[in-house]
Order: C-alpha cells, then sequence, then structure tokens
C-alpha cells in the first residue's frame, strides 16, 4: 500500500479561511496557555492518587493537542 498526498487547490482556499478564522477567534497560544493550565490543575491536586488511567490519557491527548496547535499555527503564519 503506498501512501500519497493528494492535494485538490480547489479546497485550499477553503482551508486557509478556515485556519484564518480560526487563529482570529484565539491565538495558539492562548489555547495552549488554558490547555496547560486544566493539566496543571490535575497534576497539582494534593492526591496524586486520585489521577485515574483516564485522567493520564486525557492529559496526553491536552499535551498533543498542544503541540498540534503550536505546528498548525506556525504552517499557517508561513502559507499566510
Amino acid at each position: 500500500m503506498t501512501n500519497t498526498i493528494h492535494t485538490d487547490n480547489r479546497t485550499l482556499p477553503d482551508h486557509l479561511t478556515i485556519l484564518k478564522e480560526f487563529f482570529q477567534t484565539d491565538k495558539a497560544s492562548e489555547i495552549i496557555a488554558s490547555l496547560n493550565q486544566n493539566i496543571e490543575s490535575i497534576l497539582f491536586t494534593e492526591d496524586l492518587n486520585s489521577i485515574t488511567p483516564e485522567m493520564r490519557v486525557n492529559i496526553t491527548n491536552q499535551l498533543r493537542v498542544a503541540t498540534l496547535l503550536s505546528k498548525l499555527e506556525g504552517c499557517f503564519k508561513e502559507i499566510s
């Protein structure tokens, strides 16, 4: 199975519009700060034993989202 990337030039402006509108609402840094604040509030509770495996997965996913947002905003700035 080969992995190919197919770009339809007709949809590119739509994607750029979506990204532009998204980052006009909130900057990636603001979203990332909010995600980090949520993570910190969980991690710095008095009872770390109360952090369930599901919460650990959620924390990991939030960190991944923060990384994605940072990279996405960087790419958007390059092409806009």
